[in-house]
């Protein structure tokens, strides 16, 4: 032990009479190790730590096996699959759609926009996780339809100042106001990062009754609602065998009543794997490339303590001379460089809360726990692994060679052999260097080049000039709010400059409809359910194309006759008519919806 303390008190006198390589090495080494415990702590947070949830490996997401991304089910299907099922212990419903679940809230400092959830009364229980304050909705309060608000604990500081207090009061939603019986902790957010609140889902004010397959033609949307679903394994029970016995009631289901609007069958996936579940490759690639960032600063300190050691050659000849074997010469200096190593790792610790803070704010919106990311325990230790790691990568082959070249005191100044071993390893360690550059290099230079690809795509409009906002008006009748957009838009198109202005219900995040959604289409054989493919549609008003930029191929634009009065009309894309009408012109030929039962709508073509 003595010994140690020796070399660590001449390893620190060693260092300190070369200020400006300690410098150089510190720092090299300190952006290599800070950048990968910066990316190490969001994988951390986000891939490796269990989810906050009671035995979160028995949750599982209902989606729609023909569209997985944002499939859900019809209300009415889940108390069949509550009660017919024997692999899930509950099944639990919410919707979470950044069209009809974002709100405004009506606070002190004026309106502001959040998203919530309509979720059924069970989710809590079932992901087993107890509010921090106060209590969550009853199946009663679910079913009378009350309306009663359970925050997200962000929610509960912004607006309420964290007060204790806070239950009993009223918080205004789109104009409506909800009593606040409960405060989730700020680890629950479920479904998403920026989940807000949870209210009852039958107080949805956009499709009131979600037992209803559709929905009043003059409210919203006048489409069906699906939503998604979550559900808890049974003990034992696993996934596959739960799959089976859901294709099964499913099958079931579909014989009973073939309802159109219904998906083709369900698919059972465990919430680990689904939440966040595109950014894990993301964050392994970047951890992949940060790694080998750090193996190149370990290579440049490498070549660094090689230079080094050959100004060294006396110091090491007359240790070697006193007694010094070479595993004692080694020892002395790979105590060098695990001490460059630590010194290193405390300045790339330092530098974590940067970094952390950087991929944060850089990151997008939906990865879960991402705020989470910082410095604990588990980061500290894999800090101090990944220092002494990078130690034994830079240290400890320069010091193997640099002891194994000293010759006797009386031949310093004539080791050829020795400065050829060590131009030897110099070179290895360049080639190998090169090798991990170039390897970063062209993977950076594939994504620039993907890149440039994205940006040469034509959107379809011209982005150019254009402007957006969001209009919400809350609590107010279908038509009330065709008067405030219309409102806006003759305000809007008065305004100096402007060319043309127009609207729709949900820009750059279309609202997605099956083509089950199609009863029938002129002059095409239905095809098979299992053949449909996702249909995306929107609503619009005013001269939105014109404001858009989009290029009409055939056909006309919307005009002002095209109102609730007059035969419905529609402008499709070149692909629907390329699908259904390959061979015609798609100019006149007509498609039924559902639920609309009555009208032919007319197909115009972009």
């Amino acid at each position: 032990m003595g010994s140690l303390f020796q070399d660590i008190h001449y390893s620190l006198r060693s260092l300190a009479r070369s200020p400006g390589f300690t410098a150089i090495a510190v720092f090299t080494l300190a952006v290599g190790i800070g950048a990968n415990t910066s990316i190490f702590s969001v994988i951390e947070a986000v891939v490796l730590r269990p989810l906050p949830y009671r035995d979160p490996g028995r949750l599982v997401l209902l989606a729609d096996s023909q569209d997985s991304e944002d499939g859900g089910f019809l209300y009415k299907d889940f108390d069949f699959l509550k009660s017919e099922n024997r692999a899930l212990q509950d099944v639990a419903t919410y919707y979470r759609d950044s069209g009809f679940s974002r709100v405004t809230l009506a606070s002190a400092s004026g309106p502001l926009s959040v998203q919530g959830a309509f979720a059924s009364a069970n989710l809590f229980p079932l992901m087993g996780v107890p509010p921090m304050l106060g209590r969550v909705f009853t199946p009663e309060e679910e079913r009378r339809k009350d309306r009663v608000v359970v925050l997200s604990h962000g929610l509960w500081i912004t607006q309420f100042g964290a007060s204790a207090d806070v239950i009993g009061k009223v918080l205004q939603i789109d104009g409506f106001g909800f009593q606040v019986i409960g405060v989730m902790p700020p680890t629950f957010q479920f479904p998403a990062r920026d989940q807000q609140f949870w209210v009852p889902i039958a107080t949805n004010r956009y499709w009131g009754d979600p037992a209803l397959t559709t929905t009043d033609p003059g409210n919203a949307s006048g489409f069906y609602q699906r939503w998604q679903a979550i559900g808890r394994l049974k003990q034992g029970v696993k996934i596959r065998q739960a799959q089976v016995e859901l294709d099964t009631i499913f099958a079931r289901i579909r014989q009973a009543d073939d309802d159109p609007n219904r998906g083709v069958g369900v698919n059972l996936l465990p919430l680990r794997v689904t939440l966040g579940g595109n950014t894990r490759l993301a964050l392994i690639v970047l951890f992949t490339a940060v790694g080998s960032v750090l193996l190149i600063a370990c290579s440049n300190v490498a070549n660094l303590l090689l230079a080094r050691g050959a100004s060294r050659e006396r110091e090491i000849a007359v240790r070697a001379a006193l007694g010094a074997n070479r595993g004692r010469l080694v020892r002395q200096l790979f105590t060098e460089s695990v001490l460059l190593a630590s010194l290193s790792g405390c300045l790339g610790l330092m530098l974590v809360p940067l970094g952390v803070r950087s991929l944060v704010a850089l990151a997008p919106a939906d990865i879960p726990r991402l705020q989470e990311a910082g410095v604990d325990g588990g980061v500290l230790a894999f800090t101090l692994g990944i220092s002494f790691i990078a130690a034994v990568l830079f240290g400890l082959l320069p010091a193997w060679k640099i002891s194994g070249t000293i010759g006797p005191l009386n031949s310093f100044g004539k080791g050829i052999a020795a400065s050829v071993v060590l131009k030897r390893t110099h070179g290895f360690l360049v080639v190998a260097e090169f090798a991990v550059a170039t390897v970063l290099l062209t993977g950076a230079g594939l994504l620039v080049r993907s890149f440039l690809a994205v940006e040469a795509v034509d959107p379809g409009f011209q982005p150019e000039q254009i402007l957006t906002m969001n209009i919400s008006v809350p609590g107010a009748t279908p038509e009330r709010t065709n008067d405030v957009y219309r409102t806006v838009l003759e305000h809007v198109r008065a305004l100096p400059g402007i060319q043309a202005v127009g609207a729709v219900d949900s820009l750059f995040d279309l609202g997605k409809i099956n083509n089950l959604g199609l009863r029938s289409i002129e002059r095409h054989t239905p095809e098979p359910k299992e053949h449909w493919t996702p249909l995306r549609w929107a609503a619009v008003r005013g001269d939105y194309f014109q404001a858009m930029g989009v290029q009409l191929l055939r056909g006309r634009y919307f005009t002002a006759q095209d109102g609730p009065n007059s035969p419905l009309v529609a402008i499709i894309d070149q692909s629907m008519a390329r699908r259904y009408w390959p061979n015609e012109d798609a100019i006149g030929k007509r498609f039924d919806t559902l639920p609309v039962t009555a009208e032919k709508i007319k197909a115009s073509l972009t």
